[in-house]
């Protein structure tokens, strides 16, 4: 009876021991990884700040970084900028404070608070981060090499500048983000690692497009797309879409089209993100609209639409309107219009939907820019209805006015001309006295 008894109360104390080794700060926050990696944002969420308040707790300031850093990457996921921006701030602030020096963490959550200011627009902060990032991964290679390239950290001395370089084409500083990437092409020329070389070729051959250098642009496009070795497949995808958009430029479509639609079945493949496989059929479209195959073009972009199915979250996909626009413009007008109106109250809708999760002032600054755009495009569409309405008056209007000018014309030329003929007879009448008075004197 007693041992059966002390078994009882070992296993409960064994059971016990057991949840709470299993509810420790470190197994807390692998969970919550874990979670994020599934796409479960919830319970991620959930354990992290389990995570956080347990550490905190037990005084553990290095587990209260790593929770703190955790929840910047979960927000940065979930694409809730402005909770990313708070928690990558207060782990890179906690990790300052510390006696001890990670620089692994600070790159890390430097990266994080570079990316989080380029998602925002604010891409001059965010190329600053990033060169303070790039100098702080100098310094932890240099510290601990070994340990950087076992886990693969060094990659950091290429994406960080590559990232900057992106951000400061972003803010229209182009020749000090091509300087830099050419730099990165020198030094990586013979690279272990091709799919951060694919990326700044890629990113090359876009500032070439922007300088309209299509043919070197095409080059740097052909060498992220046929590059040799594991390049990933997102990023091929990218470059061929990319070359075939050179190719379209040059009018070679039968090329161009053979690109996009490789690009394509690549994004099929790995199963892309939606929008990415709508830009592709996008161009498609625009690729038969400049050979005036209406139809085709139409074909494409109603495919789209279908791989687009949350098109209504995206603004920037609503230029696809405009096309079918374009292209019903010269098929079927009553079509056409229906597509001109549907840019703008998509948009409108759109922008009704964000105010009401969301009231910040950066919305507040886009909704105005997008509300000029929407005013800009109604008043537009007025002037074209009012001259389809009203084209045969003002023709009329023109034509008696061109007639009055005419009329007013003739009679002042005919007064000009009685002016010069009475000048002339009078000129004369003189020359003709004078010439008296003059046979007078002889």
């Amino acid at each position: 009876m007693f041992r059966r008894r002390n078994t009882f109360l070992l296993t409960i104390l064994l059971a016990f021991g057991a949840v709470s080794v299993a509810q420790t700060p470190y197994d807390l926050l692998e969970k919550g990884m874990t979670a994020i990696g599934n796409g479960d944002a919830r319970s991620a969420v959930e354990y992290t700040n389990k995570a956080y308040y347990r550490a905190k707790e037990s005084n553990d300031q290095f587990s209260m970084i790593k929770a703190k850093g955790n929840m910047a990457y979960i927000s940065i996921v979930v694409g809730d900028y402005a909770a990313a921006q708070v928690n990558a701030g207060d782990a890179y602030g906690y990790l300052k404070k510390l006696d001890t020096v990670d620089y692994y963490r600070e790159t890390l959550y430097l990266s994080y608070l570079g990316d989080i200011s380029s998602k925002q627009g604010d891409y001059k902060r965010a190329a600053s981060i990033y060169e303070i990032a790039y100098q702080t991964a100098k310094d932890y290679v240099k510290a601990y090499p070994d340990i950087a390239s076992e886990y693969g950290d060094t990659d950091w001395l290429y994406s960080l500048p590559l990232d900057r370089a992106l951000a400061l084409k972003a803010n229209g500083e182009n020749e000090e983000a091509g300087d830099i990437l050419l730099t990165l092409l020198d030094n990586m020329e013979y690279s272990p690692m091709p799919n951060t070389l694919s990326r700044v070729n890629n990113q090359i051959g876009l500032l070439k497009m922007d300088l309209n250098e299509v043919q070197s642009a095409q080059s740097f496009f052909g060498k992220a797309a046929f590059a040799e070795g594991e390049i990933d497949k997102s990023l091929r995808a990218v470059a061929l879409h990319n070359l075939a958009w050179t190719y379209m430029e040059q009018e070679d479509y039968t090329k161009s089209k053979e690109y996009y639609q490789k690009a394509y079945e690549i994004k099929e493949e790995i199963s892309s993100q939606a929008g990415s496989k709508f830009i592709t059929l996008l161009d498609l479209g625009e690729l038969e609209f400049r050979q005036k195959d209406y139809e085709e073009a139409i074909g494409y972009w109603n495919q789209a639409l279908l791989v687009h199915e949350g098109i209504e979250e995206d603004p920037k996909a609503f230029v696809i309107y405009e096309w079918f626009d374009k292209a019903y413009t010269a098929l079927n007008s009553s079509e056409a219009d229906r597509f001109a109106s549907l840019y703008t109250s998509s948009m409108a809708d759109w922008i009704d939907s964000q105010k009401e999760r969301s009231s910040g002032p950066e919305l507040a600054v886009f909704s105005t820019r997008v509300d000029n755009i929407i005013a800009a495009r109604e008043a537009s569409a007025r002037r074209i209805n009012d001259l389809k309405r009203y084209w045969p008056y003002a023709a009329m209007a023109l034509l008696v006015l061109a007639l009055f000018i005419y009329q007013v014309q003739i009679a002042l030329n005919k007064r000009r001309d009685r002016i010069y003929e009475q000048n002339l007879r009078t000129d004369r009448a003189h020359r003709a006295d004078e010439i008296l008075k003059q046979i007078r004197r002889d």
